[in-house]
């Protein structure tokens, strides 16, 4: 028996470059992993800033957004324009890891910090190397849990 998962993604119209989204999206593994490596609350703070800029300022301020536009720039890396609104809607569920990652680090609760920055990191892995957005899924899972809540 096959089963179908229809998944939806959000629309707006609003274009942004492919080839950047996954430059950042490899700038935030590293940031992920020099976490880990250097036990300080700072990478995840940076995070959290940055995730904010990008999910709710049109990613005005974003740092990673400017070194992953210049890195795009001087690459031979393609253009491939793509809607924006998954990787806003990304952006968003990336912003509420990163302060997950950022509380659980500042408290030193090492487990939820690890499993948090565990799923961060993946995402940002399937997104950067293998361009596979989890943020539609996410998305379609968002929907189906909002039509629950409105029925009861």
């Amino acid at each position: 028996m096959k089963t179908e998962i229809n998944y939806t993604c959000p629309f707006s119209g609003q274009k942004t470059n492919a080839t950047t989204v996954k430059i950042i999206a490899v700038l935030i593994s590293l940031i992920i992993f020099l976490s880990f490596l250097f036990k300080t609350y700072l990478f995840p703070a940076f995070l959290v800033l940055d995730f904010f800029s990008r999910a709710f300022l049109n990613g005005r301020g974003s740092v990673l957004k400017i070194i992953a536009k210049y890195l795009t720039n001087v690459s031979t890396l393609k253009n491939k324009l793509i809607d924006a609104a998954p990787k806003i809607f990304a952006a968003k569920i990336g912003f509420a890891f990163s302060v997950v990652i950022f509380i659980t680090q500042f408290f030193s609760w090492e487990n939820c910090q690890l499993v948090a920055s565990t799923i961060l990191f993946v995402c940002a892995i399937l997104e950067g190397v293998f361009e596979i957005c989890l943020g539609c899924y996410f998305y379609t899972l968002y929907l189906k849990l909002k039509k629950i809540v409105a029925k009861n």
